[in-house]
């Protein structure tokens, strides 16, 4: 059975698209085409959408898939920026050395205290 754009079948829809989808339909069954084709000539003109359940192929695959393949591509760089960055105590130790001071790393726990007061 044929959809609209709102998802429900063509039948139970009032939409613009459902009320011309039925009129093709309809004018197509009076053309003396069969089911099979008024079915394959909906999806010729108007795509797989007409269908509740298409093909999978590439275009359905990174239509259901896309969302997750990004949404896990924005998780992966937060967890990069977030658990790569260098910590305090690391920082405090390269200014340290760059500056020809060396302190112990009791004395830089001790500088970390300090400075998270």
């Amino acid at each position: 059975m044929p959809q609209s754009s709102s998802n429900q079948s063509i039948e139970d829809s009032e939409s613009q698209s459902a009320l011309n989808l039925r009129k093709e339909v309809r004018n197509l069954l009076h053309a003396g085409h069969d089911e099979e084709s008024v079915l394959s000539t909906l999806i010729k003109n108007h795509g797989d959408t007409v269908v509740y359940s298409p093909p999978i192929d590439f275009q359905t695959i990174w239509v259901f898939g896309g969302p997750f393949v990004v949404a896990g591509g924005i998780l992966t760089a937060a967890a990069v920026l977030w658990f790569g960055r260098p910590s305090r105590l690391d920082l405090i130790k390269a200014e340290a050395q760059q500056s020809r001071f060396f302190y112990t790393s009791s004395e830089a726990k001790a500088i970390l205290r300090l400075l998270r007061r």
